[in-house]
Parts: C-alpha cells; sequence; structure tokens
C-alpha cells in the first residue's frame, strides 16, 4: 500500500510547468502604482502593457493583471497570471531594464495564443 504523493503536485491542465518570475523579478504593489500613474502604453491584441524605464537597473521587473471582469473566479484569474508569467519567463530579454505592468485583457483559450499577444507587445517593448 502505497500512500505517498507524488512529488510533483498537480499539473495545469495544460501539461506547462507553472514557473513563476523569481521574487526580484516580480513588482510589489506600491511599484505597480506608480508605473500605471506614470509609465507609458503599449497594445497588442488583448494584452495592454505599462512601462517605464529603469536607468540604473540591469533587470526587468514584472507583474500581471487580470481583472474580475476578465476572469470571474479565483482560480481562472490565477491561472491566466501563471500562464502570463510562464510566458514573460520564457520570453527572450529586453534590451532595456523597465518595470513592466502586463494587464490580460481577455479570457485565453490556450496559452500558445496568450504567448503570441505577450509576445507581441515584449517586441514593441524592446
Amino acid at each position: 500500500d502505497d500512500t505517498q504523493t507524488s512529488s510533483k503536485g498537480s499539473c495545469p491542465p495544460n501539461g506547462l510547468s507553472t514557473l513563476m518570475l523569481p521574487q526580484n523579478r516580480r513588482l510589489r504593489a506600491f511599484d505597480v502604482e506608480r508605473v500605471l500613474k506614470v509609465g507609458f502604453s503599449i497594445v497588442g491584441g488583448s494584452i495592454r502593457l505599462k512601462a517605464i524605464e529603469r536607468k540604473e537597473a540591469l533587470l526587468s521587473r514584472f507583474a500581471v493583471i487580470v481583472s474580475k471582469k476578465v476572469a470571474g473566479g479565483a482560480v481562472m484569474r490565477n491561472h491566466l497570471r501563471r500562464q502570463a508569467f510562464e510566458a514573460i519567463f520564457t520570453s527572450p530579454t529586453l534590451k532595456k531594464a523597465n518595470d513592466v505592468v502586463v494587464m490580460v485583457g481577455k479570457k485565453y483559450n490556450t496559452f500558445s495564443e496568450l504567448n503570441q499577444d505577450i509576445q507581441l507587445v515584449l517586441n514593441k517593448l524592446r
């Protein structure tokens, strides 16, 4: 009788790992407010991005916002956030360091659609 649980935990339905950005690459709440107030905007697909250049830093920091209008339940919002972080995490690095807030504007059916839109706005930022 094997009563041990799997070390993998639960796997998301799309089979992707749920990698998150390291803590030093994520924005805190007061940084998000600052970026939303004074940052410049880029739109691509259903993704809006606001950013501020960080002159003294080497790496960009990110935050992802998914509103209740997009995905009503917390589980779905967090799933979309994790997928967006995954798309950011797997994208090539930006040439300049920025503080970036990514706003997801619709519920995506597949990770590839979300990834395509995020890559589109990140390419505009480069």
